[in-house]
């Protein structure tokens, strides 16, 4: 029965052409992976190599011979050289490169100058059965590191493969030890089950390879991503701790300061000169804003320790608690409240009471000298969450300082002008991270300033 050498030579370039879209497909999936890139482009350089031979009976020999077996052995080199790159090993570009002009030298001399079917397959056989035993080390070397299964799968198929080319190679050559057993066509036969089995078995084994490694660092990426939230929580939790307790205990010798220090004024103020009057009053003032600051990052402190659940809260009596906290019960309110119905939200009660409590408060005190204060306060619905604004008429706020504002200690005036710590906003910041929603301020520095905050639905 005789071979059909340019029926195989069409599957051996079906195979090719299928095998390129499988590993291009993998490529634009996985580009940052190693050696990915090198394959794909194997993979394109076999099929154009074979596509050339299986078309020798219209093509130039020059195009399907000599162009067509460049390709193919530049298919073999770049297929070992992203093995390498996957493995994380050496490349050596400069010896492939090397390699491969010697073996195109010698096949073109084989083909054209002293033509010898034979030697031109042996030379073939043996280059590609060297680059076969190269990939076996490097994935044997790797699968004794990862003890991945599919790097023992390519071992097995490079080993294969490499003994098989050897093997042809040897029996190609006629000598005294081993002898020609094969005639020309059933060496091609050979040859070309040889390389449909290269090109299925490398294009599967290199994607397992690719998944199995993916996985690996994905499981790994997710170990390590628990380890860091433990430790971050753990962190965290210390940090909370420590700033209460910091807070808290530097409270008592405050209140010591504080009150020896109005003592003195009591005391002292108008019976020595101007200038120890003046340095008393120095040193009452800094007291109370120390014990302003010490309260309100006793607060902020409070806010990660937090563990109270959601409930429904009605915004409405929520401004209306934060007014009185501000104002008193019955003293009078120094501001103009113009509020549309605000909704019932998820949310912490005592956390959004300190939330409109600090917005209301900045909206009184930053305002012009003698104008009184107006506030608008609305609130729009959006898919599963509420927007709610609160515009006053104040001073407003410059466009580049939008975002600063909300950092801890961030102030955009002395506290000579407008009195305050520079941690509330900070508060506001967290209080709205703790309900899962983002607040922002809206730059309009002439006519007063907005502040946006959303906040979760009451359905859960």
């Amino acid at each position: 029965m005789s071979l059909d050498i340019s029926t195989l030579f069409f599957v051996l370039s079906a195979v090719a052409i299928a095998a390129s879209a499988f590993v291009w497909f993998l490529f634009f999936n996985n580009r940052g992976t190693p050696g990915v890139s090198s394959v794909a482009a194997s993979s394109t350089f076999l099929a154009i190599g074979f596509t050339l031979i299986a078309l020798r009976p219209v093509l130039p020999g020059t195009l399907s011979f000599v162009v067509g077996n460049a390709c193919v052995c530049l298919g073999y080199v770049l297929a070992f050289h992203g093995l390498r790159s996957f493995t994380g090993r050496p490349t050596y570009n400069r010896l492939l490169s090397i390699g491969v002009l010697l073996y195109c030298t010698e096949f073109s001399y084989f083909y054209y100058i002293d033509y010898d079917f034979k030697a031109r397959l042996f030379s073939y056989l043996v280059a590609y059965g060297s680059i076969m035993l190269l990939g076996l080390m490097s994935t044997i070397v790797d699968y004794r590191k990862t003890k991945m299964r599919s790097y023992l799968a390519a071992s097995l198929f490079q080993g294969f493969l490499a003994f098989s080319f050897l093997t042809t190679a040897a029996v190609s050559i006629p000598s005294m030890v081993v002898k020609d057993i094969f005639t020309a066509t059933a060496l091609n036969a050979s040859v070309l089950f040889e390389q449909i089995i290269f090109v299925i078995g490398w294009t599967i084994s290199f994607i397992l390879m690719v998944n199995e490694r993916l996985y690996a660092e994905k499981a790994a990426a997710e170990k390590e991503l628990g380890r860091y939230a433990l430790s971050l929580e753990a962190s965290n939790r210390e940090l909370e701790e420590f700033s209460f307790a910091v807070s808290h205990d530097l409270q008592e010798p405050l209140r010591n300061i504080a009150s020896y220090a109005q003592l003195l004024q009591r005391r002292y103020q108008g019976h020595l000169d101007a200038d120890a009057d003046e340095f008393i009053g120095f040193m009452v003032e800094g007291v109370h804003r120390m014990k302003a600051m010490i309260q309100d990052f006793l607060e902020f402190s409070r806010l990660g320790g937090n563990k109270d659940p959601f409930c429904a809260v009605d915004l409405n009596q929520t401004v209306e608690t934060a007014l009185t906290n501000i104002f008193g019960e019955t003293g009078p309110r120094e501001i103009d409240i113009l509020m549309t119905p605000l909704p019932t939200v998820r949310g912490i009660p005592s956390q959004l009471i300190s939330l409109f409590q600090n917005l209301i408060s900045n909206a009184v005190k930053y305002q012009p000298p003698g104008q009184r204060p107006i506030l608008s306060i609305t609130a729009t619905h959006d898919d599963l969450h509420w927007t709610v604004r609160l515009s006053d008429n104040g001073i407003g706020i410059a466009p580049e300082h939008c975002d600063r504002i909300f950092e801890m200690f961030r102030r955009l005036h002395t506290h000579e002008i407008y009195q305050g710590t520079g941690i509330g906003l900070a508060i506001c910041r967290r209080i709205i991270e703790r309900h899962r929603g983002r607040i922002w301020a809206e730059a309009n520095p002439s006519s007063g300033s907005t502040f946006a905050f959303t906040l979760p639905d009451q359905q859960p």
